[in-house]
């Protein structure tokens, strides 16, 4: 494994454990459970796999039919790091 994929790997891992305290909140006030929601997670296994434009299809629809600010900028977050470990500074500024 090269480190910038070990350091990809790491990185998004902590965005998914990021992503589970960020939901957690609402989802709870909403009696829902506390994980990303499955396509969230997808794409982000996507991305971890390398599979980086299936992933941001996955990501831009996330974007494109949130439902709260909260989860827009979380899919908007996923997107630019996603763009950022492949070396994308203005499609990470984009997103970011």
């Amino acid at each position: 494994m090269s480190l910038s994929h070990a350091l990809r790997t790491a990185t998004l891992s902590a965005l998914a454990v990021g992503a589970t305290l960020v939901v957690a909140p609402s989802a709870a006030a909403q009696g829902q459970a506390g994980a990303p929601s499955g396509p969230m997670r997808e794409a982000v296994q996507l991305d971890l796999a390398g599979n980086t434009a299936q992933a941001r299809r996955l990501l831009q629809a996330l974007v494109d039919s949130a439902a709260t600010p909260a989860a827009r900028a979380q899919a908007r977050r996923a997107m630019a790091m996603s763009y950022a470990f492949d070396g994308d500074c203005s499609n990470t500024l984009r997103y970011e």
